[in-house]
């Protein structure tokens, strides 16, 4: 999207709570970006995590830390990963239930 069309777009006022509004600035800072540009970030995840179960959605949230450990190569495979992955999915779901 262009700068032209971006300004283009009518504005969408939300309001926020003080405390949720400054949690989604200090991500923004983190991940450099807006706030504006960390909102849409998190609703687009959101949407698209729409059709995940909450299997999945843990399993997703340990591959995303495994993943340096695939990069540095200390015997952890993508298919290693995901394996621990989705045991480490399982068992939480198991310590909820518990």
């Amino acid at each position: 999207m262009s700068m032209t069309d971006r300004h283009q777009q009518t504005p969408t006022p939300v309001r926020l709570p003080d405390d949720l509004k400054a949690a989604l600035k200090s991500k923004a800072t983190a991940n450099d970006r807006s706030l504006n540009g960390e909102v849409i970030a998190r609703l687009r995840d959101s949407l698209q995590a729409d059709g995940m179960t909450l299997r999945d959605y843990f399993a997703a949230q340990f591959m995303v830390r495994a993943q340096s450990l695939c990069e540095t190569n200390d015997g952890w495979s993508m298919e290693n990963a995901a394996q621990c992955a989705y045991q480490m999915a399982d068992a939480m779901l198991e310590a909820r239930s518990a």
